[in-house]
Parts: structure tokens; sequence; C-alpha cells
């Protein structure tokens, strides 16, 4: 009984901070891609330059706690 009331707590605990995540979280389509040749270092400055600079241009002082890519590359696509 005490294992299937710390599940319960563990599954409210685990959606509430998935929720509070996604309660915060921004989401910016469009951005065009770096080439593929770019080494992932390369990706990840240049996919942090582009969100800052849309966060610029909407004068949000603040900085991201994560940044990534969603879906897959697809040519002619940003």
């Amino acid at each position: 009984m005490v294992q299937a009331i710390d599940q319960r707590l563990s599954k409210g605990f685990s959606e509430h901070v998935e929720e509070e995540k996604r309660s915060r979280s921004l989401v910016i389509s469009g951005l065009s891609e770096p080439s593929a040749s770019a080494s992932r270092s390369e990706k990840l400055n240049d996919l942090e330059t582009k969100v800052d600079a849309v966060l610029d241009i909407l004068k949000v002082e603040c900085r991201p706690v994560e940044a990534y890519r969603m879906g897959n590359v697809v040519d002619g696509r940003p």
C-alpha cells in the first residue's frame, strides 16, 4: 500500500514538473538550418545566436535555459 501511494505521489509530482516546464516554454519556427557540414558545436552556436536575435527583437530580457531543434531536417525548408 505504501508503495502504491509512493507511485501516485511520484507520478503526480512528475506531471506537475512537466506542466510547469511547458508553461514556460516558447516554440520558434522557421529558423534556417545551419549547413550540413557544420560541426555539432557550430550548430549549437548557430541556434543560440538565432534564438538570441529573436528574443532581442521581442525585447525579452532573459536568457533561455535550454534551446534545441525539433523535428527532422528537410531540404528546401527552414
